[in-house]
């Protein structure tokens, strides 16, 4: 390969939209594509992704084409999702596709390498970036800096190759003298950076105090320092010394990402740090206390996902004040509510789960006006019922309705697609929508929602709805009959 024309990217979180969105816009779409089964190809497409408030014009390419071949494929998945990546990139493959994974860890490579070969595995760490997702937007003001190599530390035509490529798409990297030891360094800052903030539930502003709390992050790094020297890899008390400076400079009330997901409810990457660290403890007869402890803890943190609470969340950092306003106009009323903390739920199909927790399903939540834009219409319907324009139309009179555009949606209730929600109704200050309900939502003896934010869900007696929400809100709703024909 004597130039990288076109690549290809697995994986739209954070990462993942950060480099499509800059390889994109230097290298022209045509040259640029997601890999997606169909189904999650036509939610994407649905969405209205923005990375640093613009919109993300990305290219959409199913994994069971054949018709477009990759010279670079970049993993930006979660570790359990690796598998099924792997296979979705099948067809993209061809002689000299060079693979780079942008993961967390030093399993990736490994994995990668035994499905496609070692031979056009480029290894890799990401450093620096400060890329968050939250439903359909993502922010980053520092893009870091990829940390590339070859596992023997040779400059071959693939290293080339890529490194020309990041410098014609303007992406930071550097090329180590060492890629290894890069890997098991990133590797020993999560293992105890990441995992004791999630354990403690704690932003970074606990790990940079002296006391329990950071000698655990101390404490389970050395441990990842044993276990690199028995791999051959070096990592010395300097490199420990150098992270905990890095540490110390970041935004006290930031927080790493695997705090970040156990806050949304999502399944973590445990197993990709003191999972490895524990394994390879065993291989080598090493005990690791630390780390057999932050495994156990955040094992048990993500076996209560989905756990109904009774109110508010006793931690409300990294929430959004959307959500936090929910709260507490709920709490003012006097109004009960119990709440599930879940990854987000972009469609009533996502949802189930969470049905299943709060027994009772979440409402079809459509937001709608009239075709001069001028009159607008939250509807609330029973998820199982589908949604006739017509139908509804006809019952209010109005000549054609249709869905209304994104902007309405967060100008008036201040939500953004995947989150509409009955609670937006506390933001229409100026009473300029109208809530319409489906009588079946009515006959449940309770409604469930989104708090604006579709990462919880809660459940609150039909009743207080109607007698205390409502009114408080200063909205009267149209109660409907749809038939859903």
């Amino acid at each position: 390969m004597k130039h990288i024309k076109k690549v290809a990217i697995i994986g739209r979180g954070a990462l993942g939209i950060m480099y499509g969105q800059q390889l994109t816009e230097k290298l022209g779409k045509e040259h640029v594509f997601f890999i997606a089964d169909n189904e999650r190809i036509a939610r994407y497409m649905k969405e209205n992704l923005t990375c640093n408030q613009k919109l993300c014009d990305f290219r959409y390419v199913s994994a069971d084409s054949e018709q477009e071949k990759a010279d670079l494929i970049i993993f930006a998945v979660k570790f359990n999702a690796l598998g099924t990546a792997i296979k979705n990139a099948a067809n993209f493959v061809q002689e000299d596709t060079v693979f780079l994974s942008v993961l967390n860890g030093i399993a990736s490579e490994e994995v990668i390498a035994k499905a496609y070969g070692e031979k056009n595995m480029l290894y890799c760490t990401a450093h620096g970036m400060d890329a968050l997702k939250s439903g359909n937007q993502m922010i980053y003001k520092n893009m870091g800096v990829l940390v590339i190599g070859n596992k023997n530390n040779e400059e071959d035509n693939k290293l080339v190759c890529v490194r020309e490529l990041f410098q014609r798409a303007e992406i930071p990297y550097s090329i180590p003298k060492d890629i290894m030891h890069s890997l098991w360094s990133k590797l020993m800052l999560n293992t105890g950076v990441n995992q004791t903030a999630a354990v403690f539930a704690c932003t970074y502003q606990r790990l940079q105090e002296e006391g329990e709390v950071r000698n655990m992050v101390l404490d389970a790094m050395r441990e990842v320092q044993k276990i690199a020297r028995c791999e051959g890899v070096q990592l010395t008390n300097a490199d420990i010394e150098n992270w905990m400076e890095i540490l110390d400079s970041l935004a006290p009330e930031g927080m790493p990402s695997m705090r970040q997901d156990t806050k949304a409810g999502r399944k973590t990457e445990v197993e990709l740090f003191s999972g490895t660290i524990r394994k390879l403890g065993k291989k080598h007869g090493i005990e690791t206390p630390i780390n057999d402890y932050l495994y156990q803890k955040i094992m048990e943190i993500e076996n209560n996902m989905y756990t109904l609470q009774e109110g508010r969340p006793a931690d409300e950092t990294g929430r959004l004040q959307k959500e936090i306003k929910t709260y507490d106009f709920l709490d003012k009323l006097k109004i009960s509510y119990q709440r599930v903390d879940h990854p987000a739920m972009a469609t009533v199909a996502d949802c189930v789960q969470v049905d299943t927790v709060l027994e009772i399903d979440i409402c079809k939540n459509l937001f709608l006006c009239n075709s001069q834009k001028t009159r607008f219409y939250l509807l609330l319907m029973t998820g199982n019922k589908k949604f006739v324009t017509k139908e509804l139309s006809r019952k209010l009179g109005i000549a054609r309705l249709s869905f209304a555009k994104e902007e309405f949606m967060e100008r008036l209730l201040d939500i953004t697609p995947g989150s509409v929600s009955i609670m937006g109704l506390v933001h229409d200050k100026e009473h300029k929508v109208q809530l319409i309900i489906d009588h079946e939502v009515l006959q449940a003896p309770y409604i469930a929602c989104h708090p604006c934010i579709n990462t919880s869900s809660i459940r609150i007696k039909t009743e207080d709805i109607l007698e205390k929400f409502l009114p408080a809100s200063g909205h009267e709703p149209v109660i409907v009959e749809l038939s859903g024909e």
